[in-house]
């Protein structure tokens, strides 16, 4: 008897593929798992040895490598069917529904794969870190370069499906979500509720890992996991940094958690002045997630009302007038009645004020416009003495003299002319240092009655970028 058989191939599914390399990958893993047991066993319980990058990579990208090409870590990392699983899911979505988008040629998703870098419990949370890369792109540096890493969280005990469904729903939650980003030689997140985070960062195998105070950069302490996982409203503000190879190859502020109500009911009630509370919990909230720790303290409004302008200074740009028109024919129906200034600054991690300046002009309506919002770092100023140029006031200097004894503050130049200058009757003084483009080589001069000079300060930096030192291509 003879019988037929069906030998039409049949397109294998994208999960199939993965299958199949895995398949063939297995006898080979299983003949190097041989080879390097020995080795295996000295790294069991600790740090893995760091993976080894395409000899074409160097610099930044040599350390990109090195990080999502590394054994997975933490204690999950070694349920070997959990892994499966989850670098299953992520690979499906990511193939199918193009999770990550790289600009190519090609239309539509591309396959992406997955590599678990971490797994671990973490108080509340299951934790994870996957990468993923374009496998069809062949040259290493691109590749390199336009990797991604995904963390997941999630409940305690939560299964790769639980983990999963707030990615492919695209409905992250405190209690489980995602964050993706390209991929950096240190990565990290945060979890949970917002006003009082966990933070979870990974860098590359071998690298360690340490932590100071934000007030005192001297007290660096190691961490022993081999990642940093911290409560940072219960921690404190605090700076975190990463050396490999002996370098300290990044150092930063770690963030800090978002503002409560009772924080700024503290700003609030602490204030030289009767700032506006929605517009000082923003100017807090800004300073807050722009430079995290690097604010030591959320600090104190220094002042919050209307400011005194020299005889040459002008009100700043924004609309001065509501205006109607009927017929061809303009008609003012609402101006302005006041200029208020709120003046926000604490202290910084590595010295000086950190804050910010608002602007807001008030109609007879009560109307409110937010004409001007300047960050700015400035120098401890002998006496609180604090100097600000302001862009939207068309670079003119707001000043800050709180001592009683100073009677005058002078705007003066590099050359020591002396550009403007005004009393002072307790409030912040607008100087003008004339017409043409803004000039950084200025400075402010505090004098007495007598016409001493009490202090002198610089301008403050407008605008500062965040504290961060790297040397990953050193």
């Amino acid at each position: 008897m003879t019988i037929d058989l069906d030998v039409t191939p049949v397109e294998p599914t994208p999960r199939q593929r993965q299958a199949a390399r895995r398949s063939r990958w297995t006898l080979a893993g299983l003949v190097a798992a041989v080879v390097l047991a020995a080795a295996a066993a000295v790294v069991l319980g600790g740090s893995p040895p760091p993976a080894v990058p395409p000899p074409d990579l160097d610099g930044h990208l040599r350390w990109v490598a090195s990080l999502v090409d590394a054994p997975p870590r933490g204690a999950l990392a070694a349920d070997e069917s959990f892994t499966r699983e989850l670098t299953d899911r992520v690979e499906d979505i990511a193939s199918a529904n193009g999770l990550v988008t790289i600009t190519s040629g090609r239309v539509g998703p591309r396959p992406m794969s997955a590599t678990m870098l971490f797994a671990e419990d973490i108080e509340e949370y299951r934790v994870a870190l996957l990468s993923l890369r374009d496998t069809e792109i062949e040259e290493d540096r691109r590749r390199y370069a336009l990797a991604y890493v995904l963390w997941i969280f999630g409940p305690p005990g939560a299964t790769p499906e639980t983990l999963m469904r707030p990615v492919e729903l695209a409905n992250p939650t405190d209690h489980a979500g995602y964050s993706l980003e390209a991929a950096n030689p240190v990565t990290s997140t945060l979890i949970g509720d917002r006003q009082d985070p966990l933070w979870v960062l990974l860098a590359p195998p071998g690298c360690e890992l340490a932590t100071a105070p934000a007030a005192a950069l001297t007290e660096w302490t190691p961490d022993p996991t081999g990642y940093l996982a911290r409560r940072l409203r219960s921690e404190g503000p605090l700076y975190w940094r990463a050396t490999c190879d002996g370098v300290v190859r990044e150092e930063a502020p770690a963030p800090r958690p978002a503002l409560t109500d009772r924080d700024v009911d503290g700003l609030v009630a602490g204030a030289q002045g009767r700032p506006e509370r929605e517009r000082l919990a923003y100017q807090a909230s800004y300073l807050v997630q722009t430079y995290g720790s690097e604010l030591v303290t959320l600090g104190r409004v220094l002042w919050s009302g209307p400011v005194t302008l020299s005889p040459r200074a002008r009100w700043p740009d924004g609309p001065f007038a509501v205006v109607q028109v009927e017929d061809d024919v303009a008609t003012v129906v609402d101006e302005p009645t006041d200029t208020t200034v709120t003046v926000l600054a604490g202290s910084r991690a590595r010295g000086g004020w950190l804050g910010s300046i608002s602007t807001v002009v008030r109609t007879g309506s009560d109307v409110a416009w937010g004409i001007d919002d300047t960050a700015f770092v400035a120098p401890a100023g002998p006496h609180g003495l604090i100097a600000v140029r302001l862009d939207r006031w068309q670079g003119q200097v707001l000043v800050l003299a709180p001592m009683s004894r100073v009677a005058t503050v002078r705007l003066v130049g590099d050359d020591g002319q002396v550009l403007d200058e005004s009393p002072v009757d307790g409030r912040p003084v607008v100087l003008t240092p004339g017409q043409g483009a803004p000039r950084d080589d200025l400075y402010v001069i505090a004098v007495d009655a007598s016409g001493s000079a009490l202090a002198t300060v610089e301008l403050a930096d407008t605008n500062a970028r965040p504290d961060r030192t790297t040397a990953w291509d050193a």
